[in-house]
This record gives structure tokens, C-alpha cells and sequence, in this order.
């Protein structure tokens, strides 16, 4: 398992980057990743 936090952030072009990620992905495999919201709809 590959993990990076946050990193989807500094892609440059993300429809590439998440091509290129679904191709290395394993059949069946999944990606998750998170992504900041204002602090206003942060609950927490």
C-alpha cells in the first residue's frame, strides 16, 4: 500500500494524474484521499 497525505493537491494536471493512478491500481483496488473544506463547514 502506497499512502500520501494530501498530495493530490500539487497535481498540475489532476485528470492525468488520476488516469495514470487508476491504470497502477489493481483490479478491484481503491484510492482515497481527503480534502480540506473551509473552517466554516468543518465540524470538528
Amino acid at each position: 500500500m502506497t499512502m500520501s497525505r494530501f498530495g493530490v493537491i500539487f497535481f498540475d494536471d489532476p485528470t492525468a494524474a488520476f488516469a495514470n493512478i487508476a491504470r497502477a491500481l489493481r483490479p478491484g483496488g481503491r484510492l482515497a484521499f481527503l480534502c480540506w473544506q473551509d473552517v466554516a463547514r468543518n465540524e470538528w
